[in-house]
């Protein structure tokens, strides 16, 4: 099992943000889960469905997906998230979301990570 990329970052598209789109390499009978943060919502290509956000998402091999942050999320915040990150780290995958916003005259940020392991 493995994925086409796997240090993958993302790009804003307007006032989207979204990776680009990852093929998870395995058997169709191999599958793993991943369970998504509140803020973001997995696009699988291969089936044409929108994950809801913060779910556990199983996707199997030979899928196309991407990740996307919920546009509601970015006006609640005032801030456009400016960097979604997929990185491999031994046996999983480490998903990392940022956001970046102006309060006053200092910088804000927020992460959020999380593991998926296979």
């Amino acid at each position: 099992m493995e994925f086409s990329d796997d240090d993958v970052k993302a790009y804003v598209k307007g006032n989207i943000q979204r990776t680009k789109t990852v093929k998870f390499t395995a058997d169709k009978l191999q599958t793993i889960t991943m369970k998504l943060p509140k803020n973001v919502i997995l696009v699988n290509v291969t089936t044409g469905n929108t994950s809801k956000a913060g779910v556990d998402v199983e996707i199997s091999g030979g899928t196309q997906f991407y990740l996307t942050a919920k546009e509601s999320i970015i006006e609640m915040m005032d801030a456009i998230p400016t960097d979604i990150r997929i990185n491999r780290r031994g046996n999983g995958l480490v998903f990392t979301l940022r956001h970046f916003w102006n309060s006053g005259k200092r910088k804000r940020s927020c992460r959020e990570t999380w593991k998926t392991v296979f």
